[in-house]
């Protein structure tokens, strides 16, 4: 399972803001579809999901909510930026295909450790191979 976290604290000034409801509810969908696409997974590598609502300026006085998710695990960190969340994440198939990316580069970066992993487990295992017993 993916530790989700859904903020809509300013991060700038502590302020909490005024997001719709609607939008609320369609990142906690989000999350839970994150959260089970990546499965398995997650039983290697506690994953953590933050989504953070940013109010972004227009130019015409007005402003728009953005959302940012920072997926970690391992000190490993991908963000995404979902400049138009209500249309990123509409229903379940455009939400998926909206995570596709951050999953995707995400999962390249927890490839990456394994091999790290497995390389250093083989060094490992060749400087016992090749020293003298005792």
């Amino acid at each position: 399972m993916v530790e989700s976290t859904i903020s809509v604290t300013n991060p700038s000034t502590g302020a909490e803001l005024q997001v719709p409801i609607e939008l609320q509810d369609r990142v906690r969908r989000a999350a839970e579809l994150l959260s089970t696409e990546f499965g398995e997974l997650t039983e290697k590598f506690p994953i953590k999901a933050n989504w953070q609502f940013l109010q972004k300026p227009l130019q015409d006085g007005n402003s728009a909510f953005i959302v940012q998710l920072d997926l970690t695990a391992d000190q490993e960190r991908v963000r995404e930026f979902y400049p138009h969340p209500l249309e990123a994440f509409r229903d379940d198939a455009t939400t998926l295909r909206s995570l596709r990316k951050p999953m995707w580069v995400f999962g390249r970066s927890l490839s990456s450790i394994v091999k790290s992993d497995l390389a250093r487990i083989e060094r490992a295992l060749e400087l016992l191979s090749t020293s003298p017993g005792e």
